[in-house]
């Protein structure tokens, strides 16, 4: 358990990076683009992307090193909870605030494959060096 704290830890600053690297750029873009292309929940879903990226990460490495056999079983059903949160999401978010329903499907799912795609490589790195070790 305690060999997982470095992991993780020095997982959270990477994604600390790659926030960081995302709000610049989504800063710029908020400079240069027109207001109206610009959804007012766009740092909301940053941190809300960041946060869920770290615990689904901690979750799954803990569950690697438990039993590899229970890991896939356990990415799966992180991946299909995440999907039904997600939809949940967008749903409400779409029905309550219909003027901003395209802007905020477009940061969404920028910011879904940005986290996704980091969240994957990580998980699919440390995984495949925690199973040589068993």
């Amino acid at each position: 358990m305690t060999e997982m704290k470095p992991l993780i830890r020095s997982f959270i600053r990477k994604l600390t990076i790659f926030a960081a690297v995302i709000a610049i750029a989504a800063i710029f873009f908020r400079l240069m683009a027109p207001p109206q292309h610009i959804t007012p929940a766009w740092f909301i879903l940053l941190i809300f992307f960041y946060l869920l990226t770290a615990g689904i990460y901690s979750f799954l490495i803990y569950s690697a090193r438990e039993r590899m056999a229970r890991f896939n079983t356990r990415f799966m059903l992180t991946t299909v909870v995440k999907l039904f949160l997600f939809m949940i999401i967008l749903v409400i978010y779409i029905l309550v605030n219909t003027q901003d329903a395209v802007n905020f499907l477009i940061t969404f799912l920028i910011y879904y494959l940005l986290f996704t795609g980091f969240e994957v490589y990580n998980v699919a790195k440390h995984t495949r060096r925690i199973g040589t070790e068993k």
